[in-house]
């Protein structure tokens, strides 16, 4: 046997004997799907399991395909249960490539999320009629400030958060929290108890280049980087359950 098969049915018998000790895990597993409605962590707002981003190479690989294909992608990814579509303003033309692509559906068919620059210097109610503009959506059900790296983000950016507090209260967005990239602002992001939707998706298909991105957690990346292959990564995510 090659070193490769040993390690393969070395995996295979410690998964099965780990869900043949716990029956539970195992049915729970096999009810699971990536269209599923789940909540996002205490954020109040349902999404399915599997999101559908925009943000391969900062959108560069979605402008690339196109407006016709890129719509081509979300619709079929549409189609097949996926309803939980993802942005941000740093991702540039991306608002107005996802709006026409989203054109005519039911909005209240789809969770929309995007992100907020932690750099604006707008006022946040301006930025976020903007957003409402370019998204050609009366409302965002998530808004997210992009890329937090530091651990006391939640005073550097107080003005921020206002405005996605005062823009909650009006009904303009549902849910906001942060986008944390590393440890310590992840840890932080749990002492604020409106923060808590960040990262609770399970996992993330980033349109064009087929990254499937596990973000229980903030770390770990699987690409693809081959526009190609996304529909064949969106099926292999839609008949994985995990």
């Amino acid at each position: 046997m090659s070193e490769r098969s040993r390690r393969d049915f070395l995996k295979g018998t410690l998964a099965a004997g780990v869900l043949a000790g716990h029956p539970g895990w195992a049915d729970a597993a096999a009810r699971r799907s990536a269209t599923d409605w789940v909540p996002l962590g205490h954020s109040g707002v349902e999404v399915t399991r599997l999101a559908f981003g925009t943000g391969s190479w900062g959108g560069k690989v979605q402008r690339e395909l196109g407006q016709e294909r890129f719509t081509r992608l979300v619709r079929h990814a549409y189609d097949r249960g996926i309803r939980f579509f993802e942005t941000a303003d740093a991702y540039s033309e991306m608002h107005e490539m996802l709006a026409i692509a989203l054109r005519g559906l039911p909005r209240d068919s789809y969770r929309l999320m995007t992100k907020m620059r932690l750099r604006e210097t707008e006022d946040p109610k301006a930025t976020i009629d903007r957003f409402r503009r370019e998204l050609e959506s009366e409302y965002f059900d998530i808004l997210l400030l992009h890329c937090v790296r530091v651990p006391d983000w939640a005073t550097q950016y107080e003005r921020l958060r206002d405005g996605l507090s005062e823009a909650k209260e009006r009904k303009v967005i549902l849910a906001h929290g942060a986008s944390c990239h590393g440890l310590l602002p992840l840890r932080a992001c749990h002492r604020h108890p409106d923060n808590r939707s960040s990262h609770h998706v399970s996992r993330t298909i980033s349109s064009g280049a087929g990254v499937c991105r596990s973000i229980g957690g903030p770390f770990g990346a699987r690409s693809c980087h081959r526009p190609a292959r996304l529909r064949m990564a969106l099926a292999m995510a839609l008949s994985f359950n995990n």
